[in-house]
Formats: structure tokens, sequence, C-alpha cells
């Protein structure tokens, strides 16, 4: 008998006892990013939220433990004009971008009632896991709106620079959520959550200013107008010289997540694995 047999005639009667079925779930609310264009004074930063919508497939595999595949669609956003404090409204940049995320996150139930096992009216989780995600900054500026990544605001693709940085990244989301049983089917699904990026730029702005003439010469005067828009914030016609200051953080962006879920959790037909031997998986007997 090979060792995936073997493995699974050791998982198989736990799965067969413990799973409640398949569950699949819908759900809106919203994202608030969080980054380099992020208010100083955190509540402002309210201004920046935006919707999202999410579905998933989760499958509980023991008493405490469920695994679900999850896809949300959302959207981010930030604003220098949203903060108070001098220094970044005279930055004046801001971004937008749509959000699409899909991975795997795992639950443990933390607390359920009644207690004993398989949760039957009320559960906290608390969850983990990894996914993978798709943004594209863009930016409003003289009423027409720009896609930033291409046009390299920190000398992205100039000799001596960096490439440009991918609009693809990875995140690991964490967070806490609640499971309210509505029927037999039916089961209400607040969750909130934060995912922790492995990029800087979500927003475009990540790194330090370039020479103005510097960059007009390699990527162009549009880049060079929504890499440093203090002068437009100022009134003035010249850029204001800002080479080699801070444009960012070094800290990786996140963003927040809160949702409401409705999940309708199938029949135990349904199962994975449900009644499945060493036969229907064709392993051999001993």
């Amino acid at each position: 008998m090979n060792k995936f047999c073997i493995l699974l005639l050791l998982m198989i009667p736990s799965l067969s006892i413990h799973s409640q079925g398949l569950e699949f779930g819908v759900g809106l609310g919203g994202t608030m990013y969080w980054g380099d264009l992020t208010p100083s004074v955190p509540n402002e930063n309210f201004g920046n939220i935006r919707g999202a919508g999410s579905i998933y497939i989760r499958n509980t595999i023991t008493p405490k433990i469920s695994l679900r595949a999850n896809l949300l669609v959302g959207k981010l956003a930030g604003d220098d004009a949203l903060s108070s404090t001098q220094w970044m409204k005279e930055r004046n940049l801001s971004f937008f971008s749509n959000l699409i995320e899909g991975g795997i996150i795992a639950e443990y139930d933390v607390l359920s009632f009644p207690r004993g096992g398989q949760w039957e009216f009320f559960e906290i989780y608390a969850m983990a896991g990894i996914s993978a995600i798709t943004y594209n900054p863009k930016a409003d500026y003289q009423g027409n709106t720009y896609t930033l990544q291409p046009l390299g605001t920190e000398g992205q693709g100039m000799v001596g620079f960096p490439e440009p940085y991918s609009k693809i990244s990875v995140a690991f989301p964490a967070g806490i959520g609640f499971k309210l049983k509505l029927t037999d089917n039916l089961i209400l699904n607040p969750e909130f959550g934060v995912r922790f990026t492995m990029t800087d730029y979500l927003d475009d702005v990540g790194g330090r200013y370039v020479d103005d003439n510097l960059l007009r010469a390699g990527n162009g005067d549009l880049a060079a107008d929504l890499a440093n828009r203090t002068a437009e914030f100022l009134g003035q016609t010249e850029p204001v010289n800002l080479t080699g200051n801070r444009r960012g953080g070094d800290a990786k962006d996140l963003y927040y997540i809160g949702m409401i879920h409705i999940a309708y959790r199938f029949n135990d037909k349904f199962n994975l694995l449900k009644g499945k031997s060493r036969y229907d998986i064709g392993c051999p007997t001993f």
C-alpha cells in the first residue's frame, strides 16, 4: 500500500464523522487601504473606504477547523487631500485601484455555543491564509485618468533605477469572524480582517523623488507631473525641487476588509470524502 493511501485511510474516518457539509457564501462590505497615502490621523482615513464583494466555498473538515476558497473583488483608494497634516497636503498625491484577491483561508473555532464539538448556533473564529492579489493604481490629473505603473513615477525602467513593479502580489489574510445559524441551511457570517501584502506599491508610492529634469528626459513629462504634485497644490508653475526626498515610507502596504456574508450549507451528501472507503479511492485491501 502506498503512503498516499495510508494517509487517506487515516484521515477519512475523521473527515467522514466531523465534516458538516459544504457551504457557499456571498458577501458585501468594504476595504480600507493603509499605506504611504494614509493620513497621519487614523480616523481621517475613513474617507478612503471603498466597496467590495466576495464569494467563497467552505468545508468544515474537523469540529475546530474549516478551509475555504475565497474570491474578493473591490477597490482601494488613498488621497493626501484627506489629511490634516500640512506636509501630506503639500505632497498632494492620490490613487485609486481595482482589486482582485483569490486565496485559501483556514478558520479555527475559538468559541462556539453550545459547547462540546460541532457548533449549532453561534461561533467565533480566527482566520489566516494566503492570497494572490492584482491591483493597478491610477490617478486623475487635469480631467483625465492615468494608469501610474507604466509611467515610472519613481524612475522605474530608467538606467540605474529598478524595473517597473509588478501589479500582482501575495497577501496574507488574518482576522476574526462570527457565524450565526439562521436556519438549518442559512448562516449569517460577519467578518473583519487585514491583508498584509508583499508590495509597497498598491499606491504607486514607495521610494524617493527623482530629479525632475532626469525623470522628464527618461520617462516623459506626464511621469514627472504625476510624480511631484507639490507645485500644483501651491499654485506654482515651476516644479518644487524635492530630489532625493522621501516620497513614501519603507513599510509594505496593507488593507482592511469588513464583510457581511450569507452562507448556504448543503446537505451531508455534498461532504468532501463523506462515506468514502479505501475501495472508492483506489487503495488496495490489506
